[in-house]
């Protein structure tokens, strides 16, 4: 079974096979599986890197933590992927002058979080996919929204929460409660912000929204503030307390 992509791109590139989805790929109009490494390339890349396994990556993403520095990761995530990107295969190799003669450089690949940090995603290999910055942006240019769009790697949820701004309703929205947050009037502005406060809540409206109702409603956001982003905060909906996505603008204010 094939997805639709909301994004209006085509085709949203993963296939569900046996409970499990698989990452796909756009080449020369049709559909083919995203390359996995094989045994020995993992090994080979785990020993050259100094770390005991290097996984490959996983389209649900990985969220168990990691202690290794990140600059060490992020060689061994290059190693394992042959410095190549993962979709198309594109490996820029640029030789540069320096000091001490001329380097190796890669300028136009680089590693990305299948799961952002925001939501949870982490630093550990699994997580962690070599890109190029042509399908980098493809694939994550609306990775903010959550959206399915072109040569996507993550299959997102089927629902998110979402806290409502305060021009929008939608069937279905019930009140919810953000800890640690207050409203305050900013004197230069002559407008109302979403500021910290330890001790403080704000009453406001979140709903469990599908693909397509989130799509509306990130358009309706857009629209209004322009370049929107997100971030994760737990909300209170009666006595449980659970992960929503809140709007930020692009000074970084909650749009609530």
């Amino acid at each position: 079974m094939l997805y639709l992509d909301l994004s209006g791109t085509g085709v949203r590139l993963m296939e569900a096979r046996g409970g499990s989805f698989v990452p796909r790929a756009m080449v020369q109009g049709g559909l083919k599986d995203i390359p996995r490494l094989d045994a020995d390339t993992l090994i080979m890349a785990a020993r050259l890197s100094g770390f005991t396994q290097v996984e490959d990556f996983s389209p649900e993403g990985d969220r168990t933590p990691t202690n290794v520095p990140w600059a060490r990761v992020y060689r061994a995530v290059l190693l394992r992927d042959s410095f190549s990107c993962r979709l198309c295969g594109t490996s820029t190799v640029t030789r540069l002058p320096s000091r001490a003669g001329y380097n190796r450089v890669h300028l136009n690949i680089q590693v990305h979080h299948i799961v952002p940090r925001k939501d949870g995603g982490s630093d550990s290999f699994r997580n962690l996919v070599t890109l190029c910055e042509e399908c980098h942006r493809k694939t994550f240019s609306q990775g903010y929204a959550g959206l399915p769009v072109e040569n996507t790697l993550y299959y997102f949820e089927e629902k998110h929460m979402v806290v409502l701004p305060h021009f929008i309703d939608a069937p279905g929205a019930q009140n919810c409660r953000l800890r640690g947050l207050q409203r305050a009037f900013d004197d230069i502005t002559g407008e109302y912000r979403v500021v910290q406060n330890l001790g403080s809540f704000i009453e406001a409206r979140c709903v469990e929204a599908d693909r397509r109702k989130y799509a509306e409603i990130v358009r309706d956001v857009a629209s209004k503030y322009g370049d929107i982003d997100y971030v994760t905060l737990r909300v209170q909906i009666g006595r449980n307390r659970v992960p929503a996505r809140v709007f930020t603008d692009p000074g970084g204010d909650y749009i609530i």
